[in-house]
């Protein structure tokens, strides 16, 4: 006989600690809202913002949220994103974060967040805006 005391189980007189499978772990893990700015300017005619369910984790960045988004649910969504990223060196991926400007790769999330451009006028595709400077075509 089994039966559920907290997070304990009673099996045949015995306690046991609660055992929680990953599909359980899934169910019960704690999801942020990401809004993110959205406009490819070949196709849209105005710039719409798109909500994403995101695995909140501790520690987690604004890139690890985008990541997750582009790899599991967007893959349309645009970003800077490169190999060297997550050392804040180059600032590529600068943007608002909750209409603050900051470092995707460098800014932890810390509960529901919004993102977009640091420029509206200079958006290439979604959260990649050209820099002063800098071309299209660069």
């Amino acid at each position: 006989m089994e039966y559920c005391l907290g997070n304990k189980h009673k099996r045949d007189g015995k306690m046991e600690k609660n055992r929680t499978t990953p599909r359980e772990k899934n169910m019960t893990q704690k999801k942020i809202t990401v809004k993110v700015f959205r406009f490819d300017p070949s196709v849209d005619t105005e710039p719409h913002y798109a909500t994403y369910e995101v695995p909140f984790s501790n520690g987690m960045s604004v890139m690890n949220a985008l990541d997750y988004i582009y790899q599991n649910l967007d893959g349309t969504l645009a970003y800077y994103d490169h190999a060297g990223c997550s050392l804040g060196i180059c600032a590529r991926c600068t943007g608002k974060i909750n209409g603050k400007a900051g470092l995707f790769c460098q800014t932890p999330v810390e509960g529901d967040t919004c993102l977009e451009p640091l420029s509206l006028s200079k958006v290439v595709k979604d959260l990649v805006a050209t820099r002063r400077g800098e071309s299209v075509e660069d």
